[in-house]
């Protein structure tokens, strides 16, 4: 229903049945919000299902509007153009004429994080008892010399931005840049990207299964040190949850590893504190601008 935002949950058994209604969805974080989020939803029931209320159900069945799969992508298609031309608009408006750009690399960086719920844990249990759940990275780059040569790479192309991109003194991965700059590190670093598949994914295919087993290893070691450092039964045990964890891993490591993340944003800053480093990149960009 359109102008309809309650959910209406009905279940029959029995020449009997209940009908609850709300806010709540139908998914795990409705049920149990997450470990980040303390979300609170408000249901009214449980009601008898009466043959008033099945009457009433059935005239707003009968009065909805069918699911259309190419509706909900028409409308993901309009956020993410909206999301666009916001972006657009606060890029426009950005009155120092500097942009930050925080880059990732998803092989250098990807991790698994262990959840509440793949342990056998409520997430309100954990919430409530401040559990921290450890996260293992999927590839070490002690170990793995495809990561080594990885960033060997990134870091000889990244000299090529010199004249571009100005560190952040005290935060890694982060630079700064003006802001007519940005289309030509966009284009730069989707070369990159290319040129890593290219010169890096048949090794990646030779080293893989050597990877997923050290990444297997290490996160059975994190698990074994969570159950010790935590005197409460789990539901999963280290075997079932590293066959979890290499399943994760296979999805990863499948999905694009050589991709490289750029996130634009404009910068705010403390202006008071002139040992802010990004402070001191800004300066060093502003200073380059009035020297072209």
């Amino acid at each position: 229903m359109p102008t309809l935002h309650a959910k209406v949950y009905a279940r029959e058994y029995n020449q009997q049945g209940v009908l609850w209604l709300g806010s709540a969805n139908l998914s795990n974080r409705g049920e149990a919000g997450t470990a980040h989020s303390k979300q609170v939803e408000a249901m009214s029931g449980p009601h008898p299902l009466t043959q008033k209320a099945l009457s009433a159900l059935e005239y707003l069945w009968q009065n909805s509007k069918p699911f259309d799969l190419g509706d909900l992508q028409r409308e993901i298609d309009h956020l993410a153009e909206e999301r666009q031309k916001l972006a657009e608009m606060l890029i426009s408006h950005s009155q120092p004429g500097v942009l930050a750009v925080r880059l990732s690399f998803r092989l250098l960086t990807g991790q698994y994080s262990m959840t509440p719920e793949s342990l056998g844990h409520a997430s309100s249990q954990a919430q409530a008892n401040r559990v921290k759940y450890p996260s293992v990275e999927y590839v070490d780059p002690d170990v793995s010399q495809l990561a080594q040569q990885f960033q060997r790479f990134l870091r000889t192309e990244r000299r090529k931005l010199n004249q571009l991109l100005e560190d952040v003194p005290g935060a890694r991965g982060l630079y700064v840049l003006r802001l007519e700059d940005m289309e030509l590190v966009k284009g730069f670093l989707g070369e990159v990207e290319a040129q890593a598949r290219l010169r890096f994914e048949q090794q990646l295919a030779t080293e893989r299964p050597h990877l997923r087993e050290n990444f297997g290893h290490r996160f059975r070691e994190a698990f074994q040190q969570f159950l010790s450092e935590k005197n409460r039964p789990l539901a999963s045990t280290p075997e079932k949850a590293t066959i979890d964890a290499q399943a994760a891993f296979d999805d990863y490591m499948g999905r694009d590893p050589f991709r490289i993340s750029a996130q634009f944003f404009i910068p705010l800053v403390n202006q008071d504190d002139p040992d802010d480093g990004l402070v001191q990149a800004m300066q060093q960009v502003r200073a380059r601008q009035r020297l072209l």
